[in-house]
């Protein structure tokens, strides 16, 4: 802002010169204006340079804002997907972790080893599977639930007064050894669910 003396009145033109200096500017006013004589009154200069170098910044800025505001939404959109791939990972290995514990609790405890069967835990990994797996996998985990359900029912009627053990060892053996067989690789059914590039 550049404050500038005016002597005497200007009430009748609308463009009126104005000294500064050694330098005579033409103001165009949108209205007559008065001012008495020694009054000062501020004045903003542009040249028509300084015009074209704001018109010409304008013009390389907006397209520059629109490709950052369009780069940082493709990125939000990016981070999202990638969030939502992370999240469905961490929910199948849940489950396959809990399967696996499931096994091993098994095998431990008819290996003699002081363990508890957490068969709630494998049951709601069961559930959540069918969410989160295909059909293949899902009958892989049925057939386990399976096996847990008729050792179950062996255990059940060994303990029922009268009921002959014997009648029931080699079934019994069979589905132990069914399931300790499960273990070392069950996880390989779930390899190709787990890449999360391919989630």
């Amino acid at each position: 802002m550049l404050t500038l003396p005016i002597v005497g009145m200007l009430t009748t033109a609308n463009s009126s010169p104005v000294k500064t200096g050694t330098d005579t500017l033409h103001i165009t006013l949108a209205e007559p204006l008065k001012v008495d004589a020694g009054q000062s009154i501020p004045v903003a200069l542009t040249t028509q340079s300084e015009k074209d170098w704001t018109d010409y910044l304008s013009a390389v800025l907006t397209p520059i804002v629109a490709i950052l505001a369009i780069w940082i939404a493709y990125r939000q959109h990016k981070t999202q997907q990638y969030q939502v791939r992370l999240d469905l990972f961490e929910r199948r290995i849940k489950i396959i972790e809990d399967v696996r514990r499931v096994l091993t609790d098994i095998d431990k405890y008819y290996s003699g080893e002081p363990q508890k069967i957490d068969l709630e835990v494998f049951r709601i990994a069961y559930r959540h599977s069918m969410y989160l797996f295909n059909s293949e996998v899902q009958n892989y985990l049925k057939g386990i639930d399976s096996k847990i359900g008729s050792l179950e029912r062996i255990e059940l009627d060994v303990k029922r007064e009268g009921s002959d053990q014997e009648t029931h060892k080699k079934e019994k053996e069979a589905i132990i050894e069914w399931l300790r067989k499960q273990r070392p690789g069950h996880e390989r059914k779930f390899e190709r669910f787990m890449t999360l590039n391919k989630i």
